[in-house]
């Protein structure tokens, strides 16, 4: 993420307009590849939770994929977040 500040001008003969200077900010961002995990059974939560850890997810990572599977009912838990 980089922030440079712009110069942002009217257009010509633009009532009221005024010359101001605004931030531009510009993100990029980079997706590493990754692998997809086969588990021969259904795993436990545990199980899953440890599957994401050793894949370098975060806790923030590990809550939404526990959301979305609660959604797609492919979670059999009740989630509290605090």
């Amino acid at each position: 993420v980089s922030a440079a500040p712009e110069i942002s001008q009217a257009l010509p003969l633009a009532p009221g307009g005024v010359t101001a200077v605004v931030p531009r900010t510009v993100s990029d961002v980079t997706e590493k590849g990754g692998g997809l995990n086969v588990f021969p059974e259904l795993p436990s939560v545990q199980e899953v939770a440890m599957a994401l850890n050793s894949l370098g997810a975060t806790p923030r990572d590990m809550m939404a994929i526990f959301q979305e599977l609660k959604k797609a009912k492919a979670l059999q838990a009740e989630l509290i977040v605090q």
